[in-house]
């Protein structure tokens, strides 16, 4: 198990566009499972979509999508947060 987090205001995202944020995972691989979310979301958010992966070695991208139609979504200030699981 790797964990990381670290502070993120994401900026106003449109729909259907998205923001991304880089995290440093020591001994990330790529193709490992990651999991990530936002302390600012709530059930005001559905619309929004978290999601992440391994970019590169000891790299996790973490990517926020506005689902909604037509309308911006404004996160809040919080912590960005991601869990790597890897399989031997």
């Amino acid at each position: 198990h790797i964990s990381n987090y670290s502070a993120w205001d994401p900026p106003p995202i449109a729909a259907g566009k998205f923001a991304t944020k880089t995290l440093m995972m020591r001994g990330a691989e790529p193709g490992d499972i990651v999991t990530a979310t936002h302390s600012s979301l709530g059930s005001q958010h559905l619309a929004l979509l978290v999601t992440a992966r391994v970019s590169t070695a000891d790299e996790v991208t973490v990517v926020v999508m506005n689902m909604a139609g037509g309308e911006i979504v404004d996160l809040d200030a919080g912590l960005v947060r991601a869990a790597i699981v890897q399989y031997i």
